[in-house]
């Protein structure tokens, strides 16, 4: 009697370690393409580099948890979260540059979209992969919200902080 090698469970077992550290690799690959724009020569004042911090911050937290508890759903539901919502500001930022005709910008919000996209993909894989300590509907919804709430604050602080230069 043959298993597949595909389900045998030693086969899964050594998949896993390679798909969260291609997880990781992305999200920081993510977390740099977004604060990019921050740390070009020209806007390389303390405010920036300050906003360019706490955008990172959250692709951190990911990597932590990634490495710190491998086989949970946790690290990989913030990823989905993170991915997910990046996604939709993506395409916002696209559909806003290619109505002003600003194709470098069109072109850094679909790469970003992209990347992102492709980060929510590979996490949702690992985060079906994972085991929960707590309900699974709990940590799909604070995936999701977390990622909106944290950054739906610090959007809001950095535009009020530029319009009251």
């Amino acid at each position: 009697m043959s298993t597949s090698p595909s389900l045998s469970p030693k086969s899964s077992l050594l998949r896993a370690p390679a798909v969260l550290r291609r997880l990781i690799a992305l999200d920081l690959f993510c977390g740099l393409l977004l604060i990019a724009p921050l740390l070009r020569p020209g806007t390389s004042t303390p405010g920036f580099w300050f906003l360019a911090i706490v955008l990172f911050l959250p692709y951190l937290v990911v990597c932590w948890r990634l490495s710190r508890t491998p086989g949970t759903k946790e690290g990989p539901g913030l990823a989905a979260g993170i991915g997910l919502t990046f996604v939709v500001l993506a395409a916002l930022g696209c559909a806003v540059t290619l109505e002003q005709r600003d194709y470098l910008r069109l072109g850094y919000f679909a790469g970003l979209g992209l990347a992102h996209g492709f980060m929510a993909l590979l996490a949702i894989k690992a985060f079906r992969n994972g085991i929960a300590n707590k309900p699974v509907w709990r940590l799909v919804a604070r995936s999701v919200l977390d990622p909106i709430v944290y950054y739906g604050i610090v959007f809001s602080l950095a535009i009020a902080a530029l319009s009251h230069h």
